[in-house]
C-alpha cells in the first residue's frame, strides 16, 4: 500500500471510488433463516475478488465493511484519474458475476479529492473525505456510476 511509505500529514490528491451493496440488509435476513455464515464468507469472498483484481489496475482497497467498501489510488503528476473507468468496469463485472440471482444492486460512486494522508488510514482527513464517506447513498443510483 503505497500511503504506508507517505510522510504522516503529507497532502495527497487521490480518487477514491465507493462501492455498496443495496438491498443487502434485505438479502442477509432471508439467507439468515437459512444459513446465517454463508452470506457472511460470500461477502468475504467478493471483497477479496475486487481486492485483487483492482490491484492490479492500481486501486488498493482503504476498508471493506460487509456490504461495501472504498478504493484509492494516487492521482498522478497528470492530474487525470488514471484507470478509473476500469476499475469501475471491473467492479461492475465482478459484482454482476457474485451477484447471481440475489435480490441486490450496487451502488458505485467516485471522487478526486486532495487528503492529509497517515501511514494509518485511520488517521486520514479532509471535509471532501468525509462527506464522500458518509452521504455515499445520497449521491448514488443503483446499479449506476
Amino acid at each position: 500500500m503505497w500511503w504506508k511509505s507517505c510522510t504522516p500529514g503529507a497532502r495527497v490528491r487521490v480518487v477514491i471510488l465507493q462501492a455498496d451493496i443495496g438491498g443487502h440488509s434485505a438479502w442477509l435476513e432471508a439467507e439468515h433463516s437459512k444459513n446465517y455464515l454463508a452470506p457472511c464468507k460470500e461477502r468475504a469472498a467478493l471483497s477479496e475478488n475486487l481486492k485483487r483484481e483492482l490491484s492490479y489496475i492500481g486501486y488498493e482497497r482503504l476498508f471493506w465493511a460487509g456490504d461495501g467498501g472504498a478504493f484509492i489510488a494516487k492521482l498522478d503528476e497528470s492530474g487525470h484519474p488514471n484507470k478509473l473507468c476500469e476499475a469501475a468496469d471491473c467492479i461492475f463485472r465482478i459484482f454482476e458475476k457474485w451477484r447471481q440471482k440475489k435480490p441486490i444492486e450496487l451502488r458505485l460512486t467516485a471522487t478526486s479529492l486532495e487528503l492529509n494522508i497517515d501511514p494509518e488510514p485511520g488517521n486520514w482527513c479532509s471535509p471532501e473525505f468525509n462527506d464522500f464517506l458518509k452521504y455515499e447513498r445520497h449521491i448514488a443510483l443503483p446499479n449506476a456510476f
